[in-house]
């Protein structure tokens, strides 16, 4: 019952909003300049943007910033740029960031040339993340132009390092230094009405087996890097987990020895451990340490080799990728707002499956996310026949304007939905 008196609130803030004929003409304006969102969308897909490479297309983003009316963003050290838009002085008032990232998935090397063709725009990075880019610019524009004045403190930018190997360190970089953000907002889908609202946590190992090695013939009975590796991945792969939350893990990658007469001297195991839950992302990665210590145990005993002794197999675990796991709420006001903004705009709201975004981060720390679409509908991602098809793709930048001002109050029309955290 609450729910349901707390939804009824949120709707009747949201109808007034755009009840109000300003922000109707704002909504027509985004409408009108779509076309030019989509020009800006194609600018910086074809800015290349690699992980640590993100300085070209982080220039532009601020230069089309500053002629959107944000200035004097911060560049910090790890590479993000933001500014507040607005920055209220009570004290009592939330706090919203609003960003999409910078990097995409493509090197230096790659041709990120846009061409259309049959009413769809083909180039890599075309949409992820050049599309979320483009509708923080044009939600800028369109609160600049209008003159929206709003009852809370809003904070527009970019981050870095949200792909892979990036291991989402713009937005740990972010999140520590700013520990009192209320909510985040992160334009990173592409259909308008989806909502990414719980975050897949995942752990990256390489397990680095280490021996003696020698001839297989006249050294046979010492210990083999490749088969204690062979051993781990067999007790891996044997592991149950739970599918409620849902908890994953696969060994990708197996790679060692030098001949097939050569005890291997060394090979290596690349684990990929997955999960909604932190606590059985923690349990998972301290079974598989168990495993690949048995495996090692075992291999050693098969020879009757003790673990001090030279020819021994040892083992290393290095952390290649460390993403943590959150959930929030379905009744939290983030995930609420962007229901019903979808619906005041006749879409259906869809609660997405977890995923890995920059929302990982706040939700770990207990900091109410979402990941919304921009737009339009995407194909191929990551890879290079991606491509976009624009088809209404107003609406991704219409509903993140209007889950902005109901979140964070419009002055002399509504109070924020979102709330101070404690």
């Amino acid at each position: 019952m609450e729910n349901e008196a707390k939804t009824s609130d949120f709707q009747q803030n949201i109808q007034k909003i755009l009840s109000d004929d300003r922000v109707k003409e704002a909504l027509h304006q985004i409408f009108l300049e779509s076309e030019q969102t989509i020009a800006t969308q194609i600018k910086l897909a074809e800015t290349a943007s690699p992980p640590f490479n993100e300085e070209k297309r982080r220039e532009l983003f601020i230069k089309l910033l500053n002629d959107s009316g944000l200035e004097d963003l911060t560049i910090d050290t790890e590479g993000n740029t933001y500014a507040y838009f607005n920055k209220t002085d009570n004290a009592d008032t939330p706090t919203l960031f609003l960003s999409a990232h910078l990097d995409s998935v493509f090197d230096n090397e790659t041709d990120v040339t846009v061409t259309f063709k049959d009413g769809m725009y083909y180039g890599p990075g075309i949409y992820d993340d050049a599309r979320g880019l483009a509708v923080v610019i044009a939600l800028t524009k369109t609160l600049t132009q209008f003159d929206i004045k709003l009852e809370s403190s809003l904070i527009i930018g970019a981050t870095v390092g949200e792909e892979g190997p990036g291991d989402l360190r713009g937005a740990k970089h972010f999140f520590k230094k700013h520990d009192s953000i209320d909510a985040f907002i992160s334009i990173d889908i592409d259909v308008p009405n989806e909502i990414i609202y719980q975050a897949t946590g995942s752990l990256r190992y390489i397990y680095t087996f280490n021996g003696m090695g020698g001839h297989s013939y006249s050294d046979f009975g010492k210990p083999s890097a490749v088969h204690a590796a062979a051993r781990a991945v067999t007790y891996i792969a044997d592991m149950v987990t739970p599918s409620d939350p849902k908890t994953t893990f696969n060994v990708g990658v197996i790679n060692g020895g030098t001949i097939p007469t050569a005890i291997a001297e060394k090979a290596m195991i690349y684990v990929d451990m997955r999960s909604t839950d932190p606590n059985e992302l923690k349990k998972i990665e301290l079974n598989i340490n168990a495993c690949v210590q048995t495996a090692i145990d075992d291999e050693n005993n098969r020879w009757a080799v003790s673990s001090k002794n030279d020819a021994a197999i040892t083992f290393s675990a290095e952390l290649k990728g460390d993403r943590p796991a959150g959930k929030q709420s379905i009744s939290s006001e983030p995930v609420i707002v962007a229901e019903e903004v979808a619906r005041a705009l006749g879409l259906d709201p869809l609660l997405s499956e977890p995923a890995s975004t920059d929302i990982n981060v706040p939700l770990s720390l207990g900091i109410p996310a979402i990941a919304i679409g921009g737009g339009g509908k995407a194909y191929n991602q990551h890879s290079l026949t991606e491509h976009f098809d624009p088809t209404d793709s107003h609406l991704g930048t219409q509903r993140a304007f209007i889950t902005v001002l109901a979140l964070l109050g419009v002055t002399g029309l509504t109070q924020p939905l979102l709330k101070k955290r404690l």
